[in-house]
């Protein structure tokens, strides 16, 4: 939202409740210091002043999302956090380019749908509360003849989902018994998680395991097999093979080129 002279005052109601973080961007820090180097960067003429955005494109979540997973870890640094934003400002900027309308791209997911125990965007709750529950709201390509179509029950279960791998990554459940727990098909769950996060369920899992693996390393005196046991990995030899494969360095290698 690009506010003026509300005092934040927004559009939601009496009784609603909201779970967030709220990002503020100056117009200064965007007009005399983005622009003058980057003058591609998002325009603040690009937003209508006042008006909730209830839409956010995918990307834009996925970073709100590691910004959250950072900051529960005390791992969100300033400096992380100010690159973070910059990333969000530029993929605003790229998809005001392709659609000016009010929902910000053709693969936007609404604010509201975000889970639990991620970041939100205050949105206005009303906004969304005419949308009959099971409603078709996506379909998906899977092949050239072939489509799945997610209902508003559908998305809220792949919701559920990553909101049980978020907090079970160092010893998640497979994804048949993660199905199980939202009640949702195999086949449709893998195929709508990808959708949602732009990742599968397996490398979810993964980034969790060796951002929590380079946290510790970097600010803990922890060997590499303790840290390859917090991050769920029994065999040490796992953890360094996937942790050079993600980072492109031994865990011993980052430790040494973040501490010196």
């Amino acid at each position: 939202m690009l506010e003026e002279n509300i005092k934040g005052q927004q559009a939601w109601r009496a009784g609603d409740h909201f779970h967030g973080l709220e990002l503020t961007v100056s117009a200064d820090f965007i007009e005399n210091i983005l622009h003058p180097v980057f003058p591609d960067c998002v325009s603040l003429s690009a937003f209508e002043t006042n008006y909730t955005y209830k839409m956010l494109p995918t990307r834009v979540i996925n970073l709100l999302n590691q910004m959250h997973f950072l900051h529960e870890k005390d791992a969100l640094t300033p400096l992380y956090l100010e690159g973070l934003i910059l990333q969000c400002l530029a993929l605003l900027a790229e998809e005001f380019a392709e659609n000016s309308s009010h929902v910000i791209a053709p693969k936007s997911v609404p604010a509201g749908t975000l889970p639990a125990t991620s970041v939100r965007t205050a949105i206005n709750k009303a906004g969304q509360q005419h949308i009959p529950h099971g409603k078709v709201m996506h379909t998906i390509k899977v092949s050239d003849t072939r489509t799945i179509t997610l209902s508003t029950a559908d998305l809220s279960a792949v919701h559920l989902a990553h909101d049980i791998l978020t907090e079970q990554y160092k010893n998640p459940p497979t994804v048949h018994e993660l199905s199980e727990q939202v009640s949702l098909s195999m086949q449709k769950l893998n195929y709508a998680f990808l959708h949602e996060y732009d990742t599968t369920i397996s490398d979810y899992i993964i980034s969790l395991k060796m951002e929590y693996g380079a946290k510790l390393l970097s600010e803990t005196l922890l060997g590499i097999d303790e840290i390859a046991l917090q991050c769920g990995y029994h065999y040490p030899a796992n953890f360094i093979r996937m942790f050079k494969k993600y980072y492109g360095v031994t865990p011993l290698q980052f430790r040494k080129f973040i501490t010196r």
